[in-house]
């Protein structure tokens, strides 16, 4: 079985010129980050890797959540900001079978497309902040596909 953690990046600040791939998080979205971190302590949750989107609101969120978590490793992929459902699948089947409990930080549309097509829900829609937990009945990462989830909790 394995666990797969997806993140919705805390609510960040409108584009300007810097562009949308710098954007920072506001400070309510710090909170609500700093909040959510918190909770997942409290639970106990097991993360073994964070795949997080190498955009400046999805590190900062990542640097929240690993202040309150001991995770072992993270790494940060350009390839997974603002990307489709196709990019975030394939990213997620590269990962090592050893890894039981995976958490991805990345962005909408894609997170939701990514928990709707794994759950087989019609559409679920992530608010900035939301982490949803996904139970998977495969003993591989490359098995993932569509209605092979659960959603066992979710946590905002």
């Amino acid at each position: 079985m394995k666990f797969l953690y997806v993140l919705r990046h805390g609510e960040s600040q409108p584009s300007n010129y810097e562009g949308d791939y710098h954007r920072e998080l506001t400070v309510y979205g710090k909170n609500q980050v700093q909040f959510l971190a918190e909770k997942m302590r409290n639970k106990n949750l097991p993360v073994e890797l964070v795949l997080c989107s190498a955009a400046k609101r999805t590190k900062q969120t990542c640097i929240y959540i690993l202040q309150e978590l001991a995770i072992p490793k993270v790494t940060f992929l350009d390839e997974l900001y603002e990307c489709d459902l196709m990019t975030l699948l394939q990213e997620l089947r590269k990962v090592e079978n050893a890894v039981d409990h995976l958490m991805l930080v990345g962005h909408n549309p894609g997170v939701s497309a990514l928990v709707s097509y794994l759950t087989g829900e019609f559409f679920l829609s992530m608010n900035p902040g939301d982490l949803v937990v996904l139970s998977l009945e495969i003993g591989e990462w490359n098995f993932l596909a569509q209605d092979i989830a659960i959603i066992s909790d979710n946590l905002r």
